[in-house]
């Protein structure tokens, strides 16, 4: 029963903000892409996307 109760909170948490982190993820690649660093374009919008997807599993 407890962990019933815990997990409630997380999953309506993580529902909203997994949008948040892809369009974060989508905003900072495009900006880094746009000045010509794709290195570290690619490293922020594959964290953010991987974020972005365990909020759908965890959600």
């Amino acid at each position: 029963m407890n962990t019933d109760l815990l997990l409630v909170p997380r999953s309506k948490l993580s529902l909203p903000l997994t949008p948040v982190w892809l369009l974060l993820g989508l905003v900072l690649g495009t900006a880094l892409q746009l000045q010509q660093d794709s290195l570290a374009a690619d490293f922020f919008y594959a964290v953010l996307l991987a974020l972005g997807l365990g909020g759908l599993g965890l959600g």
